[in-house]
């Protein structure tokens, strides 16, 4: 009698285990927000942003993890022989992949605000030559887009982003990812 109960007990205690190991999924911490610098060759020029991402939407299946992120920059560009001024930018990235990999599409719009063609016509208007300029006359709304590489293991904090782009041109990229504080494990 008391070798069953003693096996009896040691079975239900194996099961008891056994069941919290094996019934636990382990999911992976998606980061909800990313801030990024990037730098970028463009054309005869550079540009220089810094990126803020939320997550908005993830779809997860067998195959293909996509994350869908909006996104925000300011920065600044150079373009020899063109200009130069503050630059922003808004788009949506999807972003494709499982492991450290990932594919990153985004497109949107972008603003660029030509100071050094502003500054040129209002030398002139100050010399007569010319009307008197406004911002608005040297700001331009482009679309913006960018295809890419991003390291990014999934539950760390660091970002690591290659590709082309517009605004940023070629363009190289480092940041870090910031968690819910609900969703740290402590």
């Amino acid at each position: 009698m008391k070798k069953s109960l003693a096996l009896l007990a040691f079975s239900a205690i194996n099961i008891i285990f056994s069941c919290s190991v094996f019934g636990q999924e382990s999911t992976v911490l998606e980061p909800k927000n990313i801030i990024h610098g990037s730098v970028g060759i463009l054309g005869l020029g550079f540009a220089a942003i810094i990126n803020y991402e939320r997550l908005v939407v993830k779809t997860e299946d067998r195959k293909y993890l996509i994350n869908c992120y909006a996104h925000g920059g300011v920065g600044y560009y150079a373009e020899f022989g063109l200009g130069y001024g503050p630059t922003f930018v808004t788009s949506f990235k999807g972003i494709l992949g499982r492991k450290n990999a990932h594919l990153e599409l985004g497109l949107g719009i972008t603003g660029l605000v030509n100071n050094g063609n502003y500054e040129y016509d209002y030398d002139n208007y100050l010399r007569g030559n010319e009307p008197k300029p406004t911002r608005l006359d040297h700001t331009w709304v482009l679309p913006a887009g960018t295809i890419g590489y991003r390291y990014q293991t999934p539950g760390e904090d660091f970002v690591f982003r290659t590709g082309v782009g517009f605004p940023d041109g070629v363009y190289i990229s480092i940041g870090f990812a910031f968690f819910n504080s609900k969703e740290l494990k402590l």
